[in-house]
C-alpha cells in the first residue's frame, strides 16, 4: 500500500498544473486508491488464469489398451482422474493390480501398485507416454523395474477404478 501512495504521489505531482503549489490529502488519497483497485483488478484476474491453467489433467490419466501380447498379459490400464490405477496381469504374476499415481513430468506417471497376491509389498511401474510425432500422449511404454512390460494405446474412455 506504502508502494502505491508513493507512486500515486508522483503521479500527482506529474499530473499537477504549475499553478497548483499544493496537492490536496483527499486528491492523493483517491488517486492512490485508484491505482490500487487497478493493481488489484489485475492480480484477481492473473490468479484465476493460473488457477483455471492448474486444473488440467495430466496427459497420462485415462484408458490404455494394450496394443498386442506383452510378457506380462496386461490387456489395459486405466490412470483415474483421483490419483488412482488399476490393471491385470495374466503372465508374469496373475493379480489384479491396485495403484496410486502421480505425475513424473510432462511426459511420465509413477505409479506404486500392489498385486492382490501380495498387499503389503508395493511394486513400481512406470507409464511413458510419447512426446513427439502423430502419437503423441496415443500411445505409452509402461516399464517395471526398467524393463518393458506394455506397450499401450489411449482409449477414448471414462478413466472409472472400482
Amino acid at each position: 500500500m506504502c508502494i502505491n501512495v508513493v507512486a500515486s504521489i508522483s503521479y500527482a505531482r506529474d499530473q499537477a498544473d504549475d499553478n497548483a503549489a499544493m496537492l490536496t490529502l483527499p486528491t492523493l488519497f483517491q488517486q492512490a486508491v485508484s491505482i490500487s483497485m487497478n493493481f488489484r483488478h489485475t492480480l484477481y484476474i492473473v490468479s484465476a488464469i493460473a488457477l483455471l491453467a492448474a486444473c488440467a489433467p495430466h496427459p497420462g490419466a485415462g484408458v490404455w489398451k494394450s496394443t498386442g501380447d506383452n510378457s506380462y498379459g496386461i490387456t489395459e490400464l486405466t490412470l483415474g482422474f483421483d490419483g488412482k490405477a488399476g490393471f491385470d496381469t495374466t503372465k508374469y504374476q496373475p493379480a489384479s493390480w491396485r495403484c496410486f499415481w502421480s505425475a513424473a513430468g510432462e511426459h511420465a506417471a509413477s505409479l506404486e501398485c500392489s498385486a492382490s497376491t501380495s498387499t503389503e509389498r508395493k511394486q513400481n511401474f512406470r507409464l511413458i507416454l510419447d512426446e513427439q510425432g502423430p502419437t503423441m500422449h496415443q500411445r505409452a511404454e509402461l516399464r517395471h523395474d526398467g524393463q518393458l512390460a506394455a506397450v499401450l494405446e489411449r482409449h477414448d474412455q471414462n478413466p472409472v477404478i472400482e
